[in-house]
Parts: C-alpha cells; structure tokens; sequence
C-alpha cells in the first residue's frame, strides 16, 4: 500500500502471486501402452461325452495371427500351435475320457494392429503396434456313463409300529443294464427327526466328481511395451533399452473344494415337560376289545443301517426292514458303488417313505 502526500490512498498487487483457476473438460490423452485385448471362444455344444470331438470357433480381434491351443487341468495337459490368416477359424478338440467331469481351453494370439495417432484415430499410416489376446472355455465332461440308477421300493406302504417288511433295491447302469456285485449302503430313518436339520442326501457323483480347476499361471511381456508418440517414429535401424518392470501372474481359478453338506440349525428347540413321568411295568399288557396290544417301548429313530448289501446277477438286492413303535414316516435312503468304475456312485431318484399305522384301542370297561 501506497500513501501519496495529497492525502490520498492507492491499493496495489503483485501479479507474481496470482492464482490458478481448473476448467473441466478436455480429452484424455491417448494410451501408449499395449492392452490385452479378448479373443472370442464359442463351442459347438454346451455338452461332451467322451469320443466326441469339440469344435470351437475362434474369433480374433487382428489378423494375421499366432495361436497357441492348451488345455489345462490341475496343469498343462496339451498344447497345439496353429496359425490365423482370417478373422476365425475352427479348432477341433478330441474328448478323451481323462476329461470327466471338465477341462480348460485357452487361446492365446500374438500379432499387429494399426496403431492410434494423437487425436485417438486409428491411422493406416503409422507402422502397426503389437497385439495380443486371449480368450478361454470350461468344457464340460460330465459323468453320465459312470453314473448308476438306483431304485429303493418298500413291499408295504404301511405297517403296524414294530412291524416288518423288506425293501427292494435294484442297481443299473447308464445303458438301462443290471449291475452285478455293487455294493449298497441302505439306511431307513425316522423322517421327522431328518427334518429338523433339513437333511437331504447329497449326490455322490457330484461329489467325487467336482470341477477342475486349470491350476496354470499366464505371464505376458507385451504388457510391458510402451508406444512411443507418433511425430518421434523413424522407419531405421531398431534400437532400445531394457527396463524393468514387475510382472503381474493371472492364475486361473482353482478348483472348487466339494463342500460336504452342512446341517441347517434346528428349526425348533424340543420342550422340556417337567413332573410327567410315565411308567409301564415289564411285558405290561392291556385288555381291549378285540385283543391284545403291546406297549410301544422302541422309539429309535434308526430303523435300519445297512452298510455293504452285494446286488446279484440281476443286480437286485433285499434289506429286510423291522421299524421301531414310532408313529411316523420313515425315508428310505440307498447309495452304491462298483469296483472297477473309480467313484461310480449314484442317488435313488425314487423316495419311498414307509408309514407306520396307528390303530384305535377302546378299553373294555369305562374309566371311573
């Protein structure tokens, strides 16, 4: 501030401090670096079985190109090279039976594509910047041919508590024929105790015949390469430096563990009765019309536990069943294996419950 000798006053500023002011708005400037671009993978099916042979159609974001075909499961399995002059081509894959129940296809491609000028506009003139892709399936192999069906049909709908009867266990293989000598493993339960935790019989095949991760690690170093800026390019002798640089490792999914099925919590906690006891002496029996009945003393909520039943030529077998005094309704749950077929296990598609009848009993005299 200046003070003049008139008296008055004069305010002034130094233009070395003055602000800066940001507008929004503009482009970003164009990328000099080399991106992964996708190459498009489409299968002939959704579906394989072993002995077909897989088509996939490729489609490449350039051309000419380089390819690599490997198939991958808990690691490299096989690698083909083959060559790109269109913009697809069709790649045939034999499935082999190793294959069940899923195996990873990949493709990976090298080659040119035109390069961007300042403005972000692809220019025909400018020599061409390297290109990469990749794209990759999941084929799915499922096993069909190493399922077996499995029925479980009790001769009584209903019984009397404490009555018997036996159930039917038949075992076939995918084609519909009998299977000699697997093993079955039966089990009759009450149904209500089941469903408190809302338990249901997983099915063994998908267990034992989880899917497969690739378990393979890609690194690429095209990545890494940065474009230089269009006005600098100078068609001569190449000559560069090394740099360093991190390299990032894209690894495929690993497989997915097969998570035992977990019980869900109990619905409803059971109600304690205090002060009611009941008591019945032994081989106690009651007077009714009609006859005599028995007092219902087994309330085990296993019926039957039968772990290794052998089926017979016509791959038939019988489970003789003797149900505790429960009024209830029992599941019948029947699980089987062959040797010689690794994990040939398969889930009962039937579920035949088994009711226990209940009868109304009279006394013979009134009650005072």
């Amino acid at each position: 501030m200046h003070v003049s000798t008139e008296g008055g006053r004069r305010l002034s500023r130094d233009g070395a401090h003055r602000g800066r002011q940001r507008a929004s708005g503009g482009k970003q400037p164009p990328s000099r670096g080399v991106e992964q671009q996708k190459a498009e993978l489409i299968p002939d099916r959704r579906d394989y079985r072993a002995g077909d042979t897989a088509e996939i159609l490729v489609q490449s974001p350039f051309t000419p190109a380089e390819g690599v075909l490997t198939l991958r499961r808990s690691g490299l399995v096989r690698t083909e090279r083959f060559k790109m002059d269109k913009p697809s081509t069709t790649l045939k894959i034999p499935i082999e039976e190793a294959f069940t129940p899923n195996i990873h296809a990949q493709v990976d491609l090298v080659g040119a594509a035109a390069r961007t000028n300042d403005k972000g506009e692809t220019d025909e003139k400018l020599p061409k910047r390297p290109a990469f892709a990749t794209g990759a399936l999941n084929l799915s192999v499922p096993p069909l041919a190493r399922r077996l069906q499995v029925t479980a049909t009790p001769r009584d709908k209903a019984l009397e508590p404490g009555g018997e009867t036996t159930v039917a266990v038949e075992v076939r293989d995918a084609a519909g024929r009998p299977v000699q000598g697997s093993e079955l493993a039966v089990v009759v339960v009450d149904e209500s105790v089941l469903a408190l935790t809302g338990y249901k019989l997983e099915d063994p095949v998908a267990v034992f015949y989880a899917q497969r991760g690739a378990d393979v690690s890609d690194y690429h170093l095209r990545k890494d390469v940065q474009l230089a800026k269009p006005g600098d390019i100078t068609i001569g002798e190449g000559r560069g430096a090394g740099g360093g640089g991190g390299i990032d490792a894209f690894t495929m999914s690993n497989a997915k563990a097969a998570a035992m099925p977990s019980a869900a919590p109990m619905a409803r906690k059971a109600r304690s009765v205090n002060g009611i006891v009941a008591q019945a002496e032994e081989d106690e029996v009651v007077r009714i019309e009609g006859g005599e009945i028995r007092m219902r003393e087994n309330f085990n909520a296993l019926a039957v536990f039968a772990p290794s039943v052998p089926t017979d030529a016509q791959g038939r077998a019988e489970v003789r069943v003797k149900v505790p005094d429960n009024l209830t309704r029992y599941r019948v749950m029947a699980v089987t294996a062959l040797d010689g077929s690794p994990f040939s296990a398969a889930l009962p598609q039937l579920r035949r419950p088994l009711r226990a009848a209940r009868r109304r009993a009279e006394p013979d005299r009134p009650a005072h």
